[in-house]
């Protein structure tokens, strides 16, 4: 079960990535359609943290870095041609997001 968990954690995660955080960066728009759109990716994080957490909360944290990473990665290889700050925020907010949620729910749910 732990693997299969790990696999589909991941997997979920390279989607987001590639459907989310890339589209994110490389598409046209404003500011503020980026900013829009940039929230409500971290969102999704935050709730597929809160899912793998709560499904599985001996791993906590874990299931952030394994949601957040593919989409880091992805945005790293962006900034080789793309530099910019913003990103670098960017991406450290994709990770706390996605840490944050499920460490919480899983904390949560063990007390309960």
């Amino acid at each position: 079960m732990k693997n299969l968990s790990l696999w589909l954690a991941l997997a979920t995660g390279v989607m987001i990535g590639i459907f989310g955080v890339f589209v994110s960066v490389f598409a046209d728009g404003t500011l503020g359609e980026r900013l829009v759109t940039i929230l409500i990716i971290l969102m999704v994080y935050a709730v597929l943290g809160i899912v793998w957490g709560y499904w599985q909360p001996r791993y906590s944290g874990w299931w952030g870095i394994i949601l957040g990473l593919p989409g880091v990665i992805i945005l790293m290889l962006y900034m080789v041609n793309e530099s910019q700050y913003l990103n670098i925020i960017y991406a450290l907010l994709i990770v706390t997001a996605a840490c944050f949620s499920s460490y919480a729910i899983s904390k949560w749910r063990r007390k309960k």
